[in-house]
């Protein structure tokens, strides 16, 4: 049984030192990413694989370039995660909030406003990055960012041999 123990150990330490990476990297582009990045995205919202890491960083800084000003302070990443072996991206332009806070207690609500007309190009622009970014993963090892492929059995993954040999 100690060797079991000890192959449970190592994947324990994986899986620690994965979810490490991944948090370090959301704290990474929150701070170059503000906008990209709000406070209210739960950290269960933000689960790619660590490998990964470098394309999500191309990819927001493709949607930084693309989007205007105007547009920035209502875009925001909703859910950046793996899927079926493959980087998803879900994202929205959100309309901007507030609350006022009156004596008799607090009013939130959103400001409506009519879409500039950046909008439209935007949108394409930053759903061809996505797919971009999603192709790009198809061939990147998830555990380390080396060259990989599509791997399916019980689980989905795209890794290299030597992380594929560790399934």
């Amino acid at each position: 049984g100690g060797l079991r123990m000890k192959d449970h150990d190592q994947r324990v330490d994986v899986l620690v030192e994965h979810r490490r990476r991944i948090d370090q990297a959301l704290i990474d582009l929150r701070t170059r990413y503000p906008y990209q990045f709000p406070e209210s995205l739960p950290l269960y919202m933000f689960e790619p694989e660590p490998g990964w890491v470098p394309l999500i960083e191309a990819l927001c800084h493709n949607v930084d370039r693309i989007l205007p000003p105007e547009l920035r302070q209502t875009f925001a990443w909703r859910q950046i995660k793996e899927k079926f072996g493959t980087l998803r991206a879900y994202w929205s332009f959100g309309p901007q909030h507030f609350d006022i806070q009156p004596g008799s207690g607090v009013i939130s609500g959103q400001i409506a406003r009519k879409r500039p007309s950046s909008y439209e190009s935007a949108w394409e622009a930053i759903e061809a990055a996505i797919r971009v970014a999603k192709q790009q993963s198809a061939q990147t090892c998830g555990a380390c960012g080396a060259p990989g492929r599509h791997r399916s059995g019980d689980w989905q993954r795209t890794l290299c041999d030597r992380h594929a040999a560790d399934q």
